[in-house]
């Protein structure tokens, strides 16, 4: 329903609406692209759904991310722009996720940094703590390097 009134539920849906400028590096609306692909909310909902998550990121973005992170990233924005404001997450449940997602990140970052430098032949661990901003992870890895 349009109420034309701004509540905080209008700002969790600008948040959403930001999350996919951010990572698909598209405005909201291109009137210049095909029918299609004019409205960015309509064209990354429909990509996600395909299962083609890796064509919604910003060609721009020169950082590798995990596509789970990435799909976790996407449901929340999907979330934040739901039609009907009660149907949408309170601000401080966006920003716990926010919070994971940050958290997921760092692992993913921390732990590709990690094997990277070493190069090893092969990894064997039952387990791994690291400590990075604060935030403690825990990881079981048992990986084979090609």
């Amino acid at each position: 329903m349009l109420t034309n009134e701004l509540t905080s539920k209008s700002d969790v849906y600008s948040i959403g609406i930001l999350l996919l400028e951010i990572v698909t590096g598209r405005r909201p609306l291109e009137l210049k692209r095909s029918v299609d692909e004019r409205v960015a909310l309509r064209w990354a909902f429909k990509k996600f759904n395909e299962g083609s998550v890796v064509e919604l990121i910003d060609p721009a973005m020169e950082e590798v991310v995990d596509a789970e992170v990435l799909g976790k990233l996407f449901e929340l924005s999907f979330c934040c722009v739901a039609p009907s404001g009660a149907d949408r997450p309170g601000m401080k449940r966006v920003a716990e996720q926010l919070w994971n997602i940050r958290k997921d990140y760092l692992r993913e970052t921390i732990v590709l940094a990690a094997l990277t430098a070493l190069r090893p032949a092969s990894i064997t661990c039952s387990a791994v703590s690291v400590r990075c901003w604060g935030l403690d992870f825990d990881y079981k890895l048992s990986l084979i390097w090609v």
